[in-house]
């Protein structure tokens, strides 16, 4: 098996810390918001926030390390609304990496 295969798995509350990390790293130091975890209620309540009906809340994992998140929220009506979707910077560069490469 490929050690760099990215898995993507449903929310697990294992997760918790280094999800609500990656998340308030990306919101403060990429995009300059200052955003704190008591400004998040959904991270620290995220099975009731997302994981209702047909909302899901996924983690992409590589080497068993969070790389990013992403969160559907159910709509009704057989709808979704992808909320939003976090991704670690080194992945970002990875991916930079390899299209000037290509």
């Amino acid at each position: 098996m490929n050690k760099n295969r990215i898995r993507i798995e449903k929310y697990n509350e294992k997760y918790k810390g280094v999800i609500i990390n990656l998340i308030l790293e990306i919101q403060q130091n990429e995009f300059h918001i200052p955003i704190k975890i008591t400004d998040r209620p959904d991270l620290n309540g995220t099975p009731k926030f997302y994981q209702i009906n047909n909302g899901q809340f996924w983690v992409a994992l590589i080497n068993n390390e969070v790389m990013g998140t992403l969160r559907l929220i159910d709509i009704g009506n057989n709808q979704g609304v992808l909320r939003k979707m976090f991704v670690k910077k080194y992945i970002e560069e990875i991916k930079l990496v390899q299209q000037k490469s290509c």
